[in-house]
């Protein structure tokens, strides 16, 4: 078909980095020549940047690029390339209009092309909070990730779009078919689950604050004294702020569960978060919040089948049936650990 794609038998397309057929500059921007008509749009004082180096950080093909760009004054910016009907709703989203404080900070848009679909944002440095929850978990680092997360919530909402009860809904029970699609046994468990926290959720009140949408531990940077960078603002929408909290605590169990972190320490982790928030809101956190973790979890209960583990039916079911005892459990957030 061309020097990046290959039909096979009239039904797989086998395609050859950098083609992609839905990121249209993919190709242009591996070209370390061909870049610089990108970087001419995006950041025109900093023409030297199409000479530097390309370093890929993720790629979900036909979805999303992601790179770190070397400048020639030594410092980096980030550049993320989408598919065309994801730049759009990006563009909003990631325009946080945030004045930098000593406890939040969010990185600037330096630039946007609508014809290469492409961002591009200064890099912050600093410490992803993922890596030191790998090595040295610190609740203090956790403290300052929820005072941050609070201050975020308080941004503008303008232009963003709103997460009502049926997108929620749509999502978890369209995760539950997926999940019936790669283990069928677990279909009827993971179609009740869904229900089960589609009700649970559906008597809270609206929230129409602005959430981040995808918040878990690699999306916060730890910089110098203690001051917290959010960042990935793609999935910023209007929302309820205790799904950002709710995603969060799910990954901290997820790690528990996979013996990354332990027991105790996920105890230490989550109650320094909590407590965190409420020293900025000024108030107790909702007690459906495990509703929110369950939901959190509910939306990782694929991962290990994506991510390749071995013992993946096994990870699914044990995600599942954590699930289950947490929307069967007390709805206070202490019992979230000992579920």
């Amino acid at each position: 078909v061309s020097n990046h794609h290959i039909i096979l038998q009239d039904q797989v397309l086998l395609s050859f980095f950098p083609g992609d057929t839905q990121l249209i500059a993919l190709d242009q921007l591996m070209n370390r020549e061909r870049r610089q008509n990108i970087i001419k749009t995006l950041l025109p004082a900093h023409l030297e940047a199409g000479q530097g180096k390309l370093e890929t950080l993720a790629y979900k093909p036909e979805r999303r690029y992601v790179g770190r760009l070397a400048l020639k004054s030594g410092k980096s910016v980030l550049l993320k390339h989408y598919r065309k009907r994801k730049y759009h709703s990006s563009v909003l989203a990631a325009n946080v209009q945030a004045p930098t404080s000593e406890k939040l900070r969010i990185p600037r848009l330096l630039g946007t092309s609508e014809s290469y679909q492409s961002l591009m944002f200064e890099w912050l440095p600093g410490t992803l909070l993922d890596t030191e929850i790998k090595t040295s978990p610190d609740a203090r680092s956790l403290h300052a990730s929820g005072v941050a997360l609070a201050k975020f919530h308080t941004i503008t909402t303008r232009g963003l779009t709103h997460r009502n009860l049926k997108m929620r809904a749509e999502k978890l029970t369209d995760m539950a078919k997926t999940i019936a699609q790669f283990y069928p046994s677990l279909g009827k468990l993971s179609h009740d689950t869904a229900l089960l926290i589609v009700e649970n959720l559906q008597h809270e009140p609206s929230a129409m604050q602005r959430i981040h949408g995808d918040f878990y531990p690699k999306q916060v940077i730890l910089m110098k004294e203690g001051q917290v960078a959010i960042i990935d603002h793609d999935e910023n929408r209007c929302g309820d702020p205790m799904e950002d909290l709710g995603l969060f605590i799910a990954h901290l169990l997820r790690d528990k569960y996979t013996k990354r972190i332990t027991h105790d320490q996920t105890e230490q982790l989550i109650e320094a978060l909590i407590e965190g928030y409420e020293s900025i809101t000024q108030k107790t956190v909702t007690p459906k919040l495990y509703c929110y973790v369950a939901a959190g979890l509910f939306s990782l209960t694929h991962s290990p089948f994506r991510n390749h583990k071995s013992n993946w039916p096994k990870e699914t079911l044990i995600m599942l049936e954590l699930i289950n005892d947490i929307m069967h459990s007390s709805n206070s957030t202490t019992k979230l650990t000992t579920s």
